[in-house]
């Protein structure tokens, strides 16, 4: 009796010991056996080959969507939620610094963008560029107010309380209105951060189902499931202005 040494291997992995088999079973045993291991093979192949391709996908979408790394370490929102918080020329010192570097880490990432990214960038620009004269704008307040509040303590020394009373209102009216106005401000910059957040993630979504993922009407309505909607995104980029 012929008993080959796949017939063997193939007898030994079940749970007991068999007869041999008649040669022509045998036979069929080690061709199927032999079958079994080329389907394996081309499972391990294509395997490997999507492999290969999510990893040339993730190249392609560190390409593609490059525009979040060069996003400001604090955004726009944050920066102006800083300012209006601000209340000594000190802390408005120290945003515009951030305001600055952001400002010239996205000027040298225009230069090095492809076009579509380069209106992005563009955008964001001329939001930190507005964001800077509001500082700027702050400083001089602020300033202004200083000097308001030194010719009141002169005439509180000197008791003319008629000029003291006089002066004390026009610095709170001051403050009140510019708060108020930093605070519209901030909000509004926050919103916008939010309105950006939730562009790039549906871009992001468009991306992924380009690269062949399928996310059906189902799929997206999970995400509202999960609390994933406009105003949870909303809230994921903005901070509290008041803290």
């Amino acid at each position: 009796m012929k008993v080959t040494a796949q017939s063997w291997r193939v007898t030994a992995n079940q749970t007991g010991y068999t007869a041999a088999l008649p040669d022509d079973a045998a036979e069929k045993e080690e061709e199927k056996a032999v079958d079994n291991r080329i389907e394996n093979d081309e499972d391990t192949d294509t395997f490997l080959a999507s492999l290969e391709a999510l990893k040339s996908q993730k190249a392609d979408d560190s390409n593609k969507f490059n525009m979040s790394a060069s996003k400001p370490k604090d955004s726009v929102g944050q920066l102006a939620a800083e300012l209006a918080r601000a209340e000594t020329r000190l802390d408005v010192q120290q945003v515009s610094s951030k305001a600055t570097r952001a400002l010239l880490n996205l000027k040298m990432t225009y230069a090095s963008s492809n076009e579509k990214d380069q209106k992005k960038i563009a955008q964001m620009i001329r939001r930190v560029e507005k964001l800077i004269k509001k500082i700027n704008k702050k400083l001089k307040h602020l300033s202004k107010e200083e000097q308001l509040e030194m010719r009141r303590k002169r005439a509180e020394k000197t008791n003319d309380m008629e000029k003291e009373e006089l002066l004390r209102n026009e610095i709170a009216t001051r403050k009140k209105k510019r708060r108020r106005e930093e605070r519209e401000y901030a909000l509004k910059e926050l919103a916008q951060d939010g309105k950006d957040n939730n562009q790039e993630i549906m871009n992001s979504l468009s991306g992924a189902m380009e690269g062949g993922l399928s996310l059906d009407g189902a799929a997206l309505g999970d995400l509202s499931s999960m609390g994933i909607d406009g105003g949870t995104m909303m809230d994921m980029g903005s901070i509290d202005v008041m803290a």
